[in-house]
């Protein structure tokens, strides 16, 4: 599972693994240091030393995908959720129970682990829309700022807020990983990394490196695997 936003600065050095035995299609750090988990039909909290359950909350729908930010936790339902229909963008309270439902959402994207997140500075909740290449800008209470549509992206899979009010986008079709900076209602381009195959999640660190989920070409099978790719914060190198 790749963890939409990294709270502390990551090493890549294996630490521990967390099997819990229930599924995941979302996972994020909350303030407190444990990590948020969607699944399901619930929501998970988990100690980050034990592995062991803090809190699970049953839910309506099927979580995809989850961000937190100061005084606000909010979530999109799966597309295949149980119930089935468009997605679902939620606000939930504290104790992980349903608090808002905001919106529903006309998208049908495979990708939904990686839709939603929020501004550090302003808890500001952004919302990726894949289909109508938008991005759709909330106050941490759920209303709805603006929607700005997006230029130059084929398929946008995956969206992750970084200070200075800005977002990384990145796009399965033409293999890229963008920074946009938000002002006036608008996204400024600010750079685009080339080069990276099916890039579907993204995580930064407190130093500023970015960490795309993607897949790299495996010279002793000949096939194509999952790995993460890390970009600078200036979008000019990159290292696995």
């Amino acid at each position: 599972m790749f963890i939409q936003d990294c709270s502390s600065s990551v090493a890549l050095r294996f630490v521990t693994q967390l099997t819990s035995g229930y599924h995941s299609s979302a996972v994020c750090w909350m303030e407190n240091g444990s990590l948020l988990s969607g699944g399901g039909s619930y929501l998970y909290q988990y100690d980050t030393e034990s592995g062991s359950i803090l809190t699970q909350v049953n839910q309506t729908k099927s979580i995809g995908s989850v961000a937190v930010g100061k005084n606000v936790i909010a979530g999109i339902s799966s597309t295949n959720d149980f119930g089935g229909g468009n997605p679902v963008f939620m606000l939930f309270s504290e104790d992980l129970k349903p608090q808002k439902t905001v919106a529903t959402l006309n998208f049908t994207s495979s990708y939904t682990i990686n839709l939603v997140t929020v501004m550090p500075s302003t808890s500001n909740i952004i919302i990726l829309n894949p289909n109508t290449k938008q991005v759709l800008v909330y106050s941490n209470k759920g209303g709805l700022n603006c929607t700005i549509k997006l230029i130059g992206l084929q398929n946008p899979t995956a969206i992750q807020a970084v200070p200075g009010q800005s977002v990384l986008i990145s796009d399965c079709n033409s293999g890229s990983v963008s920074k946009f900076r938000l002002a006036n209602q608008k996204l400024e381009h600010v750079w685009t990394y080339l080069g990276v195959i099916n890039p579907t999640a993204l995580s930064v660190d407190l130093k500023g490196w970015i960490y795309c989920l993607a897949l790299i070409n495996d010279p002793a099978t000949g096939n194509q695997i999952p790995a993460i790719k890390i970009i600078s914060e200036e979008g000019k190198t990159c290292i696995y």
